[in-house]
């Protein structure tokens, strides 16, 4: 699995048609409510109104190449907005820079070299968690907030809809949470490894945008 400086990550597709290679803006999808199995569940980041805080993307956040935050060089752009459109999916503008490695990575992207980008995002609260009393599968909505934007090489897992990375979750506020033990034991997880070699927006997997 593709690991991350932050809790998790999903990633999707870049669809070519929307690059606007005079303005160096790329129009893309990094989220979505599609189910995603983590330790013993399916994960489901909720897109209602009130649950998701897009407050950093929308604040000129950059965009990075590979998920290393603490890294200078690895800033390629800039956020120039998120949102929640009506079919329930995160969206968001990106405008690569001017920098040599931006001109390169932006290059890559538009001749579909480079087509994932991740999101990261960290954990906020639960909205519902649900047991399916047929197949006792746990399904649990959660509040949530994107951390950050990458152009990523290797999607964590090729199915549609359910590209990701994992580390440890981090829950920024308290939650009342029945499953108190699973919480713990997840906080003790050590973060699986991968080989790093090229793009993936949901630190989710890969899904056409």
């Amino acid at each position: 699995m593709e690991k991350t400086d932050h809790g998790l990550s999903r990633s999707f597709r870049i669809e070519r048609e929307k690059i606007d290679a005079d303005k160096r803006t790329v129009e893309l999808a990094f989220s979505s409510e599609e189910p995603v199995e983590r330790w013993g569940e399916n994960e489901v980041l909720s897109h209602a109104k009130g649950d998701y805080d897009f407050s950093r993307l929308n604040a000129d956040h950059p965009l990075l190449l590979g998920h290393n935050e603490a890294n200078p060089l690895s800033q390629i752009g800039v956020i120039e907005s998120a949102r929640v459109d009506g079919d329930k999916i995160g969206r968001a503008i990106v405008r690569f820079g001017n920098s040599e490695l931006a001109k390169e990575i932006f290059q890559d992207v538009k001749d579909g070299i480079r087509r994932l980008v991740s999101v990261g995002y960290d954990r906020t609260g639960i909205v519902e968690s649900q047991k399916d009393p047929t197949t006792n599968a746990l399904t649990t909505r959660y509040r949530w907030q994107p951390t950050h934007i990458a152009i990523v090489p290797v999607p964590a897992d090729t199915k549609v809809g359910v590209g990701r990375s994992v580390d440890s979750p981090q829950l920024t506020e308290p939650i009342n949470d029945l499953r108190t033990e699973q919480n713990a034991n997840m906080k003790t997880l050590a973060p699986a490894e991968a080989p790093v070699t090229a793009p993936s927006v949901d630190e989710r997997n890969c899904a056409p945008m």
